[in-house]
């Protein structure tokens, strides 16, 4: 696949043969707070490396950093904090081993957005510390929301092209105890009517919501398919019985782990490439 910029909120990925027996894998992951205490870093690096094996493209939609742990963040505690980030350059500290993990994946990541912890630092301390960690990788820094263009083109002589659209919002609010968020893709789809799948990020719930939609060809044809709305999970298990923020709300385990998106060779999906998405759980 190539990546590359189009449009200031828009990346493109380009898929140059999709013929019989092809595929292509994407791990979808996002709320990683890597520099956390409770970051499981033995998941996230299990599914980075089976990425890695397989040629997976990597997009991570917000929150890779956690970073409360400044002397200015109200949010910050002793124990928020990981032995090897408590020194005075803690900001670039936490950048620096985030280049340091990353690196050997340098290959699959394609692109690396917003959330809202990056976007509170930018704001309180004027540090774009996503902008740092994707210069030194060389990947694509991404806002908060966006687009990603997935375009397929058939090898055969006269093939033609189609292409996927995912929009995605590292997302809001609290993600609701009973809705978990599913209340969402409601709101959402009327003003992305464009999008074949639709990303969120921020609560760290985990679900797979289809909307069955009839659509209407410029010829007059009239065809049904789905807009897919995915929930991403997250790497941060703050589910600890001592206590701590997310025990004092009544706030129950959350999810571990990501989502697998595969776009595959089907002659029965419109330009001959189907998608299907597994959950990559502990």
């Amino acid at each position: 696949m190539h990546c590359e910029r189009t449009g200031p909120n828009v990346l493109t990925l380009r898929h140059p043969v999709v013929e019989a027996g092809w595929s292509q894998r994407y791990l979808l992951i996002a709320d990683v707070h890597f520099d956390n205490p409770l970051c499981d870093r033995k998941l996230l690096k299990r599914h980075l490396d089976e990425a890695k094996r397989d040629g997976a493209g990597v997009m991570c939609f917000g929150d890779w950093f956690d970073v409360m742990g400044g002397r200015s963040d109200p949010r910050r505690s002793k124990t928020g904090i990981r032995d090897a980030h408590n020194v005075d350059n803690y900001l670039d500290a936490v950048v620096d081993e985030s280049a340091e993990y990353l690196a050997p994946y340098q290959g699959n990541l394609l692109m690396m957005a917003d959330g809202n912890h990056e976007s509170s630092i930018r704001k309180n301390v004027e540090v774009d510390l996503l902008e740092h960690l994707c210069r030194a990788l060389q990947v694509q820094h991404m806002g908060y929301s966006g687009w990603v263009r997935l375009l397929f083109e058939r090898a055969a002589v006269g093939g033609h092209r189609t292409q996927r659209r995912l929009f995605y919002h590292h997302g809001w609010g609290g993600g609701g105890p009973v809705t978990k968020g599913t209340i969402n893709p409601s709101r959402v789809a009327p003003y992305v009517p464009d999008a074949d799948i639709v990303v969120y990020g921020h609560i760290h719930e985990q679900w797979l919501f289809p909307i069955e939609r009839q659509r209407c060809t410029d010829g007059g044809r009239l065809f049904f398919d789905k807009q897919v709305h995915v929930q991403l999970p997250t790497f941060k298990q703050e589910y600890t019985l001592d206590g701590g923020y997310h025990m004092e709300k009544g706030r129950g385990p959350k999810p571990m782990g990501a989502w697998w998106m595969e776009f595959y060779y089907n002659t029965g999906k419109p330009g001959d490439v189907g998608v299907r998405f597994e959950m990559a759980e502990d």
